[in-house]
């Protein structure tokens, strides 16, 4: 079960990394544009949430 619950956290640490590498994207994409930065904000606020759903349901899954 510890390989199991490690390798659920490693897929969630890196789902992590690229939303804030979308993150990053999207900030500089928006050029100073405000609109467009809140938007690539909340775009990774509602990926954190997705993220955190994804790793708990899989470790309800593996009955972690």
């Amino acid at each position: 079960m510890e390989q199991t619950e490690q390798a659920i956290d490693r897929a969630y640490q890196v789902q992590i990394a690229r939303l804030y590498d979308t993150l990053t994207d999207g900030l500089l994409d928006a050029k100073g544009d405000s609109q467009k930065k809140a938007e690539a904000t909340e775009k990774f606020k509602k990926g954190l949430t997705f993220a955190a759903e994804v790793r708990d349901s899989a470790r309800k899954g593996a009955g972690l």
